[in-house]
This record gives C-alpha cells, sequence and structure tokens, in this order.
C-alpha cells in the first residue's frame, strides 16, 4: 500500500545511479557489455538464456517466484540446442543467473536469528514455505518508483476555468447530460496540474461520456488529446466514443520511442495517433489497470519528458491482464491520500438503481450485497452439470426474445463445452448439413452461420473499411473455403460502421487464434454491456471476477453456482434450502482479493498478513522450544504415560498440539499430571474417550482451566514467554526479537485502522457504533489481523473462538463494544470458568500418574 512520498522514496534509494535507465533497455541494460553485443536469440549460454528470462518476466508481472522462472526457462530451452544430459545442470545455471544475479528479493522477512530447532536442512526458518519468497528486478523497481514520483508533480498544464465551464454548460447532442460527479471529474482531470493522475470509474458510471467531454475541453482550451489501452479493443472503442485519435499502448511504446529513438528527423515515420507529444497534450489511457509495470511506465515518461500530461482511468476493482502489476491501485491510494484521484460515484447502466447499488457493495466486498441477488432470484445452485445446464437454458429464453445476453463461465473448459453445445443446437434448429467445417486453435470445428471470436491483433489483415482484425472481436462466419481460409463479417460494429466489415482470415491464423465465440470466459466479458448475463461461477474465483460478471447487464445479472447438493434421506436436491450454501460460496468469493501487488507493496508488505505469520510463528516457536528445553527423555517419558493413561491419544490428530500445551505449563512449573487431573475432573474421563478427537478435547479443558500467563504477552491473548525459555541464552534473544517485531506490527496495523480515511475504510469498519474511539478501533484491527478474519465479515470480532484464552479475550472486545461509553469496564467472573471448576469437585477414579519423576521437569 502506498499512501506517500516515502513509500516512493524507498524505491528511489534501491535504484540509485544509473540503474533507473534500465526500464527503456529492459533486460539488456542489466547485462555487461560484452553480452549485450553478443547475446543474440540463438545465444545459448545461461546468463544470455536467464536475461531473455527476466525480459519476459518484467513484461508479464511485476513480482515472480522461482516457480514462475523455471516455467519460463524450461519454455525458453525447449528451443535451445542442449544435450539431454545436461539440461538438469544447465536449467539450475540459468534459474541461478536470474534469481542471484538479475532479481532483487522483496518482502524479505527480517533475520530474527531462529534456534537450529526451528530452521529447515536448507537452514531456512521452519516459518516460512519453501519457494514462497517473491522477486522482481531494478528495472521494475525504477518504473514503480518514477510512476509514483510522477503522481506527486503538479507543474502540468491546466485548462482554462472559463473555458472547461463554457464546455461542461454546453448541450450535449451526443449523449446525455453529466451527473454531479462526472462534472466533477471533468473539473478535476482538467484543471489540477497533476502530470500523472487517476480517474477511477465503476462500471456503469458513464466513463466514456465524462472522458468525451473532458477531450473537448481540453482541446477548446488551446491542447490536444491522445487516447492509448492496452488492448486493441479497448482502444478502438475510446477513440470511438470519444471522438480522440486512440491506439494501443504497445503500438505508441513503439512509435513514439523505439521507432523513434535514435533515428535522425527525416528518416522517423510519420508521427503516432496523428500528432506529435508535446507540452500541451493530454494522454488519455483507458483501463490502465491491465497496463504492464514497464511499458505504461515508458509511455508516461515519454509523454511527460515531452512535456504532456496523462490521466490513467480504471477500475482497481476490476479484473487486470496478467501483465498487470497492481501499480495503478497505489497510484490511485497515493492519489486519495494527496486529494487528486478523481471518483464516478454515480451509476447509469442498470435499469433498477438497487442493482447498481449492489454492484458497488460487491465492488467493495460488502457480503450484504448478496441480500439483492438472493432476494431476487438471481443466484441459483446445484451440481455443475445442472449449473451449466440452467444457465444455457436462461440464456437461449433471451437471446429468443430479443435481448443481448452474455453466457459466461469461469473455465476455459466450461466455455469451450458451451460454445460447443450452441453450435450444435444452432445446426439442430436448422435442419441443414453444416457444409465444409475447419478445426478451430481450442480441438472445435466450425462452418458458415457461426459466431467466432479472434484472439490475437494482427494488422496486415485489415477489412474494406481499414478496421484490423483485433483480440476480442467477435465475427459472423459468411464461408470456409477449401484452403482452409474464412470469410467473415465483423458482428458487433457492422451496422454501425455502415461499411464494409468483410475479411479472410488465412488458414494458419485460423488454426491458432480462432475460437467460437457463443460463451465467454469472465475476463473476456470486461468491458461489455448487455441486457443479461448468466455466469457460471465454480466458487474458485476471486472478487473481482463477481464483481465483473455482476455488471455486465443492464436489466438482470444471473449466477449458477457449483455446490454439493447430496440428497438426504431421499429428498431430492430441489427440496433442500440451499441458500445457505449459496451465501457461503459467494462470500467465499467476496473474501478472495484477487488484485495485483507491486513490487513496491510487496516489499513494505502487507501490516495485517505479517503480523498473522508472526503470532503464528510465537504461538509454534513457544511450544518447539519448551519441548526442546525439556528434552526428548522427558517429552518421551510423557508421551508413554499419556498413551498408558488413555490407549490411543498420541494417535490423535490434535495431540501434537496437545503435547506443546503440556510442555508450555511444565517448562513454567506446572507438572503434566497436575494439569491433566484438573481437566480430567471435568466431565470425567469417559467423555474423552468417546470423543473425536481426545486430544482436542482435552486441549481445551487445559486452556480453560488452566490458562498460561499473559502479563508481558505481546498481545493479551496469547500467553507469554516462559521465564526458563527467556533465560535461556539460545531462545530468549529470538523470542524477544520475535515479541518486539509482533508489537511494531500491531501499531502498523492500529495506525492504518485509525488513519483509514473514507475511501479506504474497511466494510467491518463502516457500521460501528459511534461510541468507538481510537483504542478499541486499533484493538480491533489488531484481533481481525491476528486471527487473519476476512475485511468482508462485518462482525467487528468475527466468528467465536473456540480457544478459550482467546475466547475470552473476544468477550472483552463485545462488551467494549456494547457499552454506552468507550471507557473500558471490568470484566465479569468467566461463566464458563466457573462451570469448570466446580465439576473438578466430581470424583474420577481414573488417575493419571504422569511421567516418572526420574525425568521430571521443574516442580512447582
Amino acid at each position: 500500500m502506498v499512501a506517500s512520498a516515502v513509500g516512493a522514496g524507498r524505491g528511489r534509494d534501491r535504484v540509485r545511479g544509473g540503474e533507473a535507465g534500465i526500464v527503456a533497455g529492459g533486460w539488456v541494460g542489466a547485462l555487461p557489455g560484452h553480452l549485450r553485443r553478443r547475446g543474440g536469440g540463438g545465444d545459448v549460454r545461461p546468463q544470455v538464456v536467464a536475461a531473455r528470462v527476466l525480459s519476459v518476466l518484467e513484461g508479464s508481472r511485476a513480482t515472480w517466484q522461482v516457480w514462475h522462472v523455471r516455467a519460463e526457462t524450461l519454455r525458453q530451452l525447449r528451443t535451445a540446442q542442449v544435450p539431454l544430459a545436461r539440461l538438469e545442470a544447465y536449467q539450475r545455471d540459468v534459474e541461478r543467473w536470474v534469481l542471484q544475479g538479475f532479481s532483487v528479493p522483496v518482502g524479505v522477512p527480517p533475520e530474527m536469528g531462529e534456534p537450529q530447532v526451528l530452521r529447515r536442512r536448507d537452514g531456512q526458518s521452519a516459518h516460512t514455505v519453501h519457494g514462497s519468497q517473491a522477486y522482481t528486478s531494478k528495472a521494475i523497481l525504477a518504473a514503480e518508483d518514477e510512476l509514483l514520483g510522477l503522481g506527486l508533480r503538479r507543474d502540468g498544464r491546466q485548462a482554462e476555468p472559463t473555458v472547461v465551464e463554457t464546455v461542461l454548460a454546453a448541450p450535449i447532442a451526443d449523449g446525455p447530460s453529466l451527473d454531479r460527479s462526472q462534472t466533477a471529474m471533468v473539473r478535476n482531470l482538467a484543471m489540477s496540474g497533476c502530470r500523472v493522475q487517476v480517474a477511477l470509474a465503476p462500471a456503469g458510471a458513464g466513463k466514456t461520456a465524462a472522458l468525451r467531454v473532458l477531450a473537448r475541453a481540453w482541446e477548446a482550451s488551446g491542447g490536444s488529446v491522445l487516447g492509448l489501452a492496452p488492448t486493441a479493443v479497448a482502444a478502438e472503442e475510446l477513440g470511438r466514443a470519444t471522438g480522440i485519435p486512440a491506439d494501443t499502448l504497445a503500438k505508441h511504446l513503439h512509435e513514439s520511442i523505439n521507432a523513434w529513438a535514435g533515428a535522425s528527423p527525416e528518416s522517423r515515420p510519420p508521427a503516432p495517433l496523428g500528432g506529435a507529444v508535446g507540452p500541451g497534450t493530454l494522454v488519455l489511457i483507458d483501463e490502465a489497470g491491465m497496463a504492464g509495470t514497464r511499458d505504461l511506465a515508458a509511455v508516461v515518461r515519454h509523454v511527460v519528458d515531452a512535456g504532456g500530461s496523462v490521466r490513467l482511468v480504471g477500475d482497481d476493482q476490476q479484473l487486470a491482464a496478467v501483465a498487470a502489476g497492481g501499480i495503478f491501485r497505489d497510484l490511485a491510494e497515493q492519489g486519495h491520500a494527496h486529494g487528486t484521484t478523481a471518483t464516478l460515484t454515480e451509476l447509469h447502466r442498470f435499469t433498477d438503481p438497487a442493482e447498481g447499488t449492489a454492484t458497488l457493495a460487491i465492488r467493495d466486498g460488502d457480503p450484504a450485497a448478496l441480500d439483492h441477488y438472493l432476494d431476487h432470484g438471481r443466484v441459483h445452485s446445484g451440481d455443475t452439470g445442472d449449473m451449466v445446464d440452467a444457465a444455457y437454458a436462461a440464456w437461449k429464453v433471451d437471446q429468443a426474445a430479443g435481448l443481448s445476453s452474455l453466457l459466461l463461465a469461469a473455465t476455459r473448459d466450461t466455455v469451450r463445452e458451451l460454445n460447443q453445445r450452441t453450435r450444435q443446437d444452432r445446426l439442430d434448429t436448422t435442419g441443414q448439413p453444416a457444409g465444409r467445417e475447419v478445426t478451430l486453435s481450442d480441438g472445435t470445428r466450425t462452418s458458415a452461420g457461426d459466431t467466432i471470436v479472434t484472439r490475437r491483433n494482427d494488422r496486415t489483415l485489415r477489412a474494406g473499411d481499414g478496421s484490423w482484425v483485433k483480440n476480442g472481436d467477435r465475427w459472423r462466419l459468411l464461408a470456409v473455403h477449401p484452403d482452409g481460409t474464412i470469410s467473415v463479417e465483423r458482428e458487433d460494429l457492422a451496422a454501425r460502421a455502415g461499411g464494409a466489415r468483410r475479411l479472410t482470415l488465412p488458414a494458419g491464423y485460423v488454426a491458432e487464434h480462432v475460437q467460437l465465440g457463443y460463451a465467454s470466459t469472465i475476463h473476456g466479458a470486461q468491458g461489455a454491456t448487455v441486457d443479461t448475463t448468466h455466469t457460471v461461477l465454480t466458487g474458485t474465483e476471486s472478487r473481482q471476477g463477481l464483481y465483473v460478471a455482476l455488471s455486465r447487464g443492464r436489466h438482470a445479472n444471473h449466477l449458477y453456482v457449483a455446490t454439493p447438493t447430496a440428497s438426504l434421506d431421499g429428498v431430492g436436491p430441489e427440496a433442500q434450502d440451499t441458500s445457505v450454501d449459496q451465501r457461503q460460496v459467494l462470500t467465499d468469493i467476496l473474501d478472495r482479493d484477487g488484485r495485483a501487488l507491486s513490487a513496491t507493496t510487496v516489499e513494505h508488505g502487507d501490516a495485517a498478513e505479517l503480523l498473522r505469520q508472526a503470532v503464528l510463528a510465537y504461538q509454534d516457536a513457544l511450544t518447539v522450544l519448551a519441548q526442546h528445553h525439556l528434552g526428548q527423555e522427558r517429552m518421551a517419558a510423557l508421551d508413554d504415560a499419556l498413551e498408558k493413561w488413555l490407549p490411543g491419544l498420541t494417535q490423535a490428530p490434535a495431540y501434537p498440539h496437545l503435547r506443546g500445551q503440556l510442555a508450555l505449563r511444565w517448562v513454567e512449573g506446572t507438572r503434566p499430571e497436575t494439569v491433566v487431573q484438573e481437566a480430567t475432573l471435568y466431565r470425567g474421563r469417559r467423555t474423552l474417550t468417546e470423543a473425536d478427537d481426545p486430544a482436542a478435547a482435552l486441549t481445551w479443558r487445559l486452556s480453560a482451566l488452566t490458562p498460561l500467563p499473559h502479563g508481558d504477552a505481546p498481545l493479551p491473548w496469547l500467553p507469554e514467554i516462559p521465564p526458563a525459555l527467556r533465560r535461556d541464552p539460545g531462545t530468549g534473544t529470538y523470542l524477544d526479537r520475535l515479541t518486539g517485531r509482533i508489537d511494531d506490527l500491531k501499531h502498523r496495523v492500529t495506525d492504518q485502522a485509525q488513519q483509514a480515511g473514507a475511501a479506504n475504510r474497511a466494510p467491518w469498519q463502516r457500521p460501528l457504533p459511534a461510541h468507538v474511539d481510537d483504542q478499541l478501533l486499533g484493538d480491533l484491527a489488531v484481533w481481525r489481523a491476528a486471527h487473519s478474519i476476512p475485511p468482508t465479515d462485518t462482525d467487528p470480532t468475527g466468528p467465536l473462538m473456540k480457544d478459550p484464552d482467546a475466547a475470552r479475550h473476544q468477550a472483552r472486545l463485545v462488551r467494549r463494544l456494547n457499552a454506552p461509553s468507550p471507557v473500558l469496564r471490568r470484566p465479569k467472573p468467566d461463566a464458563a470458568g466457573e462451570r469448570l471448576r466446580t465439576s473438578q469437585r466430581r470424583a474420577e477414579h481414573h488417575t493419571f500418574e504422569g511421567p516418572s519423576r526420574e525425568v521430571s521437569g521443574p516442580r512447582r
């Protein structure tokens, strides 16, 4: 999360000197001169192949892990002439060059000095996941740092206020009048003087209408406007909707930077987009959240260096391309902190205003929004096959009724199945043979009359009106020719264009880059507006995918959710109440934030997640180190004694946890037989033998009856470090450092919760009572972070905790929330604890003897 120039400065520190220049040159700038001269596409020396791997990684993501490096290395080596016997060693060499030579580790946890017992064989901390280390490059860090720095500059051109107001006051002949948020956005973007500024536009908020007026205002004040977008389809739509010249980022990057760099004025190609960038130029980059960090930084730098200004337009809560690195989100948050990010707030797409309100709540991850869809019959559930059938049938009904409708699915396999089914139904309905067919890239077949979609840009394939083939274009197939070529007509723009939209696609292109186009993935539907949508969900989607699926249709958006529908006692699925399953699956999706993170954000780390990890490490370290302190002989004797007392106990799933809890109490000075005897007296030993997991039941009783001291613990419900472990020179320093880290992260989480503005407030914070002060707000934020309670769970303290120590603290938080004033009241005695202590008076014949005295630990 980046909200200030301090965050940007951290990146600058890491790319001092000439390293910032690596961005424009890509991986080549990171190589020694002799490798730049000799390293061509056929050079298979490990360091040269590693540089090619790095170049691909930089263009496809902001951070990577060893798995990404390995996959790209193998892809590169498929075409290299490396002897099979050397392949494995060669692969390791390339990976070592990428990770150790060219990459920069980010988000590296501080060295805590873990004792050897808390380390894996490779020397790494046992509390880290193997292969989870994230890496980036100096080029990516420099690009992010540069963008964040440019986002703070206010020395750009400002449109004349009187001119802007005149344009805003003029009637709009080609569309509806702007609403208040659109008008405010035009004023902000035109007159802010920002060199780089973010505009957030939720789905259906009238983004293109506002951009059209912005372009007119900027041009009326003497400037020029150019449009760019990551995809050709988005660029075409931007140009059509605003009337400005528009093209892709990649084409502008090639023509304005690569083709012009080093060329003499007379040999340069024509200026891109019909005009050169200069001090009066405003460049609108639509769908900026889908742009790769490296390309975005290069284009923005070119514009600003030429004296122009940039407006990054998009929605940080919609799906992003794989290459997008999360910097758009960072720029938006930085703009929020400095009051420059412009946001549209009123929706125009939806027939029912309540539908629009629900999409905004889905966008924010608020599970209360699910009520709208459940109450209006928009959510359907069953097994996957039934849901595919139901979505298809409903889509066909809408199509037959003359509605524009999208049939969506989360997986390519389901999309392929739906496409084949639709085509077969079309053929069955006509009663005519398919005629000549051709095989497409995904193995399906097509013939005249089908709807197809092209999946690769090709500017050499042009229709009669000059339009060219773009990734995502839909076409009506007119004819399949004997040589495998096909004649097609642009389906979605034929009526609007009023001209020839026909062309012939070569056989090679058809075989590799064409698919049936009836159904689509959710990602492929982004940017579309239709009457209705029907989406098949697997339950593994992200919040962003759900938001896109629910915001395409003007009239209705339906979800078909795969949920378990096993029959109970002969009652069929149709007779069961599946609303709980539906809501749970959708709530889980809302909890899954799929937004990409920038390298800068990964380096800084998410305080809440880091706190959760530190707490888990602390809890695990205490029990492991306690057992290590007692020694193998004592712990083995304890195992034997417990197994003899209750056969099967040491094989129970929760026994390792029970063993650690007993060891902690033993190190504190309480012998195991003492605490086990107390726990056994509660409800008797027989109830333990009947439990599914007797170790779990016994552990719960230990925590409830003999809680560990919490006095000096880093968090109120955690146990403090036992004196014996603190005095041990092999463990005390480590545990003190870990306690300090938890304390530092606690303060970071508290500060973030207390300083969050309205735009960044989490869903759980919004319904809090008015009397909740900063102290309680911070305590709640720390509690939620430590227990990984998702922001979408609007219960302030989350689900009820099973652990007695945590449950007691949770009860104290609830009492503070329910108090008429923020004054902390003294908690009443725990009723459950009183019941437990009363039950100790019951007689018990099966007494736990404990380990033999020869291996006894510290005595109380």
